[in-house]
């Protein structure tokens, strides 16, 4: 029995995909089940960047400028803060992740399994946002490493027997798709690392998941059925056009040897309750006589949260209409 027209597991809409490498399933009294979609142990997954113009639709849509993700710094509640510029979201929703676990014992951790995790969605696709809830998937004592690169063979994995159904988690992540040559800056004395694999369509693209899946960097928990973000404050002064960002400004704000600190204001932290890692953007407009860290809390710009503003601090400020992916990075004592 050829599953490739099997019955739609709800996920999400199945596309179509062939390969030479199939999976095949035998029972005792002979009959069969066989996948052309899940791969053979070891078979040789194409490369999405193999395609010249896919990668280069890819690189175009990113957000990304250059090849490396740089740290910017900001304030966080009161505190000076590092964080990523992974460009801005016109809507907060999530897209589905799968990644791929072994049962643990009596009931014990969830085991990874060496599986790039699945995704259905990248830049340049309309339906792409960084932000992902996870689907667990575990898998059965028949997988023996068997790849699953696709909606269509996760349907027929399920259906041969090799893993369980998915269980969806109330965990989401900040995992952005990019060119495999993208690094990203891990410390202010200039470290950087390269994004992980992950499974598209049949092909092996490349993210950073930042902060992995629970460190709170990029990962945060469900509330309420919603995701709520934070809200981030770019302060500008009221003769000027561009927030107090010495990059946008091409002018220093300090007396360091960078270009890369802001008097943007987050209203939380890595580690406060209220932390997303994504924020609703707000313009506010202070006096030309500010200067880099007169303001480091919402509570230096507004009485309260959410308003009023502080007359001597703030002229006017209003929503921008969009949200920035910002995670911070955590700094360990």
């Amino acid at each position: 029995m050829n599953l490739a027209n099997s019955r739609h597991i709800g996920l999400l809409l199945l596309l179509s995909l062939s390969s030479i490498a199939g999976c095949l399933k035998q029972f005792d009294d002979g009959s069969e089940l066989y996948s052309a979609n899940v791969l053979a142990p070891g078979t040789n997954v194409p490369l999405f960047e193999s395609d010249k113009s896919a990668a280069q639709k890819l690189d175009a849509n990113d957000g990304f400028s250059g090849m490396l993700i740089p740290l910017h710094s900001a304030f966080a509640a009161g505190n000076e803060v590092q964080y990523w510029d992974l460009g801005s979201l016109t809507a907060v929703s999530a897209k589905p992740m799968w990644i791929f676990r072994r049962r643990g014992e009596d009931d014990g951790p969830a085991i990874e399994v060496d599986h790039p995790n699945l995704i259905e969605s990248i830049p340049g696709d309309t339906a792409y946002t960084p932000l992902r809830q996870l689907f667990v998937v575990f898998v059965r004592g028949a997988y023996h490493g068997e790849r699953i690169t696709s909606l269509r063979a996760l349907e027929d994995a399920i259906e041969l027997g090799l893993v369980e159904a998915p269980v969806a988690q109330d965990r989401f992540v900040n995992c952005a798709v990019t060119v495999s040559t993208t690094q990203l800056q891990t410390s202010m004395e200039g470290d950087s690392i390269g994004p992980e694999l992950a499974y598209y369509h049949g092909r092996v693209v490349n993210q950073f998941c930042i902060g992995g899946f629970f460190d709170m960097v990029g990962a945060f928990l469900l509330k309420d059925g919603a995701i709520t973000p934070g809200n981030a404050y770019l302060v500008r002064r009221t003769n000027e056009s561009q927030p107090l960002d010495e990059a946008l400004l091409k002018t220093k704000l300090n007396d360091d040897d960078d270009m890369i600190d802001t008097n943007i204001v987050f209203d939380s932290n890595v580690g406060d309750m209220n932390y997303k890692s994504v924020w609703k953007s707000f313009d506010v407009v202070v006096p030309a006589t500010f200067k880099l860290g007169d303001a480091k809390a919402e509570s230096d710009l507004f009485a309260k949260k959410g308003g009023p503003a502080k007359p001597d601090k703030v002229l006017q400020f209003k929503d921008n209409g969009t949200f920035l992916n910002r995670p911070i990075m955590q700094v360990l004592p």
